[in-house]
């Protein structure tokens, strides 16, 4: 089962133009019984960073320290069951209290 601040990938459902869709790695920020709130992540392409949504974040993925980017803009609920158990959860490396931090001054709570 999904466990909060680790990397799990989720299919996260089909969505707007502008939104996050099908397969996603995403930060579990918290479980919520049989749901997770998350936030998706996507691939760092380049340093360009809109830092009043994105995040970036430093995970191991198979053994191998990798960066990701949090999309705070897409942050959403989803039930465990669209949680791919054919890969493997992934450690978040980067504190946990700034990841939350950085939330809830995205957030304003």
């Amino acid at each position: 089962m999904p466990k909060e601040h680790k990397l799990a990938y989720f299919n996260i459902g089909r969505g707007f133009p502008k939104e996050l869709m099908d397969g996603h790695w995403c930060y579990i920020l918290k479980t919520v019984g049989c749901k997770s709130v998350i936030v998706p992540c996507t691939s760092i392409k380049d340093d360009n960073i809109n830092s009043t949504y994105e995040f970036d974040i430093e995970v191991k993925m198979n053994n191998k320290r990798v960066k990701s980017r949090l999309q705070l803009s897409d942050i959403r609920t989803v039930d465990n069951q669209r949680l791919d158990i054919r890969k493997r959860l992934c450690t978040v490396l980067t504190d946990e209290r700034l990841i939350k931090e950085k939330v809830r001054n995205f957030l304003c709570i």
